[in-house]
């Protein structure tokens, strides 16, 4: 494995030993996929599938591959089984207990009747090789996973990849927390126990369960072998090489690809540092604790500081939880239980969900607290049962690697984009805000002249028309577009990706990871309730902004003209449906 000879201080410092490792990894590369490709994966489909050598046991370091090539054995029931009696409810809507049996059942009979078989041997390959290939390319079909263009057999196929991943072998473990504990502790002066199989395993980092000689019970969460020279080796061939390539190609030769590259780079980086990830998964310990919904609603597990490290978290053991995309495969009871449980002190009209509550935290992170986390999928989310000292069902969120502070310029652009888009629904307000991005610089870089950024500026107009056209009820006048078909989230990312393709257009890479989140939240907020649209979530920091805005620009006013000055920024609270969704927030 070339990530083995990986030293921090050498590749800083040597050109030579830069570009040696590179080109001995691309070698590895084109190894491990030519001999997945006409040798094992052969071999396995056929192993698995043929009825005399179905009962000759496979190798043991065959075997995880074998389950991801060979037939479904186990199936995971989807939380959106689509239109039938129940129209589109999800779990967050459901109202009683027989909504509650039909959506079950409808999802076991999805399941029943399972994946065809070339679809099943073709995910199964490139799932297959996307795992065989490590940590860096997991990363990308995960984000592959959440996107919707992606075919569903393949979205499915690649979600196996947030938590069925070949584990660490038992030998190593004890050898990374040793490692990692240094000269001061010995491994048995810290644990009286450390639990062999894996609680989760995922693509960076896999959790085990332990207890300590105080006997308090604990999780661990230990990096994979050789990371950070994995990941290292591979964003290079991958962001430096690959997409320099793809930047040739005269159709995408227009496009930024640098700033979606430094940000898939960037984040990587952060992820790999697990005691960063530690404090950010303090920071958010906090947050919810001090606030009055998400205190009740989200837990979040405390760190242990005197024992992690850089590559291996400490952490409270959470008990009696369930991964929320496989709700639909616990007992009935315990999932009813789940469904009807709201916040206690809300009354019953304004009755507010742990699922709607979920879905708000996102939204809550990069207005609120100008966090963005990059990586708000379900795999991250389980339903934690009630305890004596914590009743009432809560929402365990997990994994705070791929999180990144927003910029204040990025928290004002944000706040100006939701209240072009939500508030005023103004064309030229959004329009403003993305010309702000036509870099002069880039322009002269494309061999653009200054001339043309007007036609720039109508080219973004126009976008921001056909964002604000499809935005709008549509004309029978019954319903509004619900996030199932275009939601804000999804018609906020499409628009910033047509941006893109615009000659001269540069954005941030804070903007990156903001079109990410708003695509995961999406995925999130639709799969838990289906009427779920993510303007309910920052509308009401949108106002608060709008009414901090008022007040510093009151002072600039002429006093004669204070009256009509409120009067506009005023005038969309007028609207009925601000009106209602203002006052169903209190």
């Amino acid at each position: 494995m070339v990530a083995k000879y990986y030293h921090p201080a050498l590749w800083s410092f040597s050109y030579t030993y830069r570009a040696i490792l590179v080109l001995l990894r691309i070698g590895e590369i084109a190894f491990i996929a030519v001999r997945f490709l006409l040798f094992r994966a052969p071999l396995l489909i056929i192993w698995t599938r043929l009825v005399i050598l179905k009962n000759i046991p496979i190798p043991s370091r065959y075997k995880d591959l074998a389950k991801i090539l060979g037939p479904r054995e186990e199936m995971r029931s989807s939380l959106v089984v689509g239109e039938a009696s129940l129209g589109v409810k999800t779990l967050g809507q459901i109202t009683n207990r027989a909504e509650l049996d039909e959506l079950i059942r409808l999802a076991h009979d999805n399941v029943a009747r399972g994946v065809p078989t070339t679809k099943t041997i073709v995910g199964g390959l490139l799932r297959g090789l996307v795992t065989q290939l490590g940590p860096t390319f997991i990363k990308l079909g995960q984000i592959m996973s959440m996107r919707p263009e992606m075919p569903p057999f393949l979205r499915d196929e690649f979600q196996l990849m947030q938590d069925k991943l070949p584990p660490i072998p038992p030998s190593e473990i004890r050898k990374i927390v040793t490692r990692e504990l240094g000269h001061e502790y010995t491994i048995d002066d810290v644990f009286s126990f450390i639990e062999d199989k894996p609680i989760a395993a995922a693509s960076l980092a896999q959790v085990h369960a332990a207890r300590m000689r105080n006997g308090e019970e604990v999780a661990l969460k230990l990096q994979r072998p050789y990371l950070e020279g994995t990941v290292t080796l591979d964003t290079v061939i991958i962001v430096d090489i690959a997409c320099s390539i793809l930047q040739r190609i005269p159709a995408l030769r227009h496009f930024d690809l640098g700033i979606f590259t430094s940000s898939f780079k960037k984040s990587l980086q952060r992820e790999i540092d697990f005691f960063l990830e530690a404090r950010t998964q303090e920071r958010f310990y906090e947050l919810v604790g001090e606030h009055p919904i998400y205190s009740q609603t989200i837990k979040i597990a405390k760190v242990h500081w005197d024992y992690t490290t850089s590559k291996m978290i400490v952490m409270e053991l959470i008990k009696n939880y369930h991964r929320v995309d496989n709700l639909l495969d616990i007992d009935p009871e315990k999932l009813w239980e789940i469904v009807q449980w709201k916040i206690p002190q809300y009354p019953e009209e304004r009755a507010l969900h742990a699922f709607w509550a979920t879905a708000a935290f996102w939204g809550e992170m990069i207005l609120g607290w100008g966090l963005i986390h990059g990586d708000p999928h379900l795999g991250n989310l389980y339903a934690r049962e009630p305890t004596e000292d914590d009743p009432g069902w809560k929402v365990f969120v997990c994994d705070f690697g791929m999180i990144d502070d927003l910029p204040d310029e990025g928290k004002k652009w944000a706040l100006d984009l939701f209240a072009s888009l939500l508030y005023y629904r103004d064309v030229d307000m959004l329009e403003d805000v993305f010309t702000r991005f036509l870099d002069p610089a880039s322009m002269k870089r494309l061999g653009m002249k200054v001339d043309d950024r007007e036609s720039l500026v109508e080219e973004v107009h126009e976008l921001a028309k056909n964002w604000m056209d499809r935005r709008m009820p549509v004309e029978d006048g019954q319903t509004t577009m619900r996030l199932m078909q275009h939601g804000t989230t999804t018609l906020t990312a499409e628009l910033i990706y047509e941006l893109v393709e615009i000659k001269g257009m540069t954005l941030p890479d804070w903007v990156w990871l903001i079109v990410k989140s708003l695509a995961y939240l999406e995925e999130l907020g639709v799969t838990l309730w289906g009427d779920y649209d993510a303007a309910d979530m920052f509308l009401p920091h949108v106002k608060v902004s709008l009414r901090q805005t008022i007040n510093e620009e009151l002072q600039e006013v002429n006093a004669l003209n204070i009256d009509a000055y409120i009067e506009r920024l005023t005038e969309p609270l007028k609207r009925p449906d601000v009106q209602q969704l203002l006052s169903s927030m209190g």
